[in-house]
């Protein structure tokens, strides 16, 4: 599955291959009812399970989350998290050991402090377990999670405001976690 949304209506979805990336499918897309807020920029990950979980961006100070049975095919309904999210993208990957790995903005309204939690249980429950910047005047978005052995390098941008309140971007940063 690869995250798919789309800016016009804010809606998220995935994007399907069985042929290897030849053809690809669009899952059902996602809104919230109401349109109170956008899914966008969703990221997912297959569970030691099978099931695919999948967090989606929003302008609530929340992530919302949703699951799939079949690989994407069918997905339950989008729903709240416990994760505050100040609408910035998040990134997710399932590591060797069959937890899930995070990087967020662990704040409803602020792209500081840029965060990771862990989840032992497949996406029930997450808990924060460190924080990689926490320079409130700055802001870090965009993270990438990727893992190449024992190791996960994290990859994120660093941004700040200046007196126009225009985003300058400071930089792309690597830590890498042993």
């Amino acid at each position: 599955q690869v995250p798919h949304h789309e800016w016009v209506n804010g809606s998220a979805g995935v994007l399907i291959t069985e042929t290897q990336g030849l053809s690809w499918s669009v899952s059902p897309k996602f809104t919230l009812p109401g349109h109170q807020s956008w899914l966008i920029e969703n990221t997912v990950a297959q569970t030691t399970s099978g099931y695919v979980l999948q967090l989606f961006r929003t302008g609530l100070g929340t992530l919302y989350q949703t699951w799939s049975p079949d690989f994407g095919s069918s997905w339950s309904k989008p729903v709240p998290t416990a994760l505050p999210n100040p609408n910035s993208k998040v990134h997710m990957i399932t590591l060797s050991n069959g937890y899930l790995l995070l990087a967020y903005n662990h704040s409803p309204n602020a792209r500081s402090p840029l965060s990771l939690a862990l989840s032992r249980n497949e996406g029930r429950s997450w808990r924060l377990v460190g924080e990689l910047e926490t320079d409130a005047a700055l802001q870090f978005a965009y993270p990438t999670l990727e893992q190449r052995g024992s190791k996960v390098h994290v990859i994120y941008s660093v941004m700040r405001s200046d007196a126009a309140y225009r985003l300058i971007v400071q930089g792309i940063k690597v830590a890498t976690l042993d």
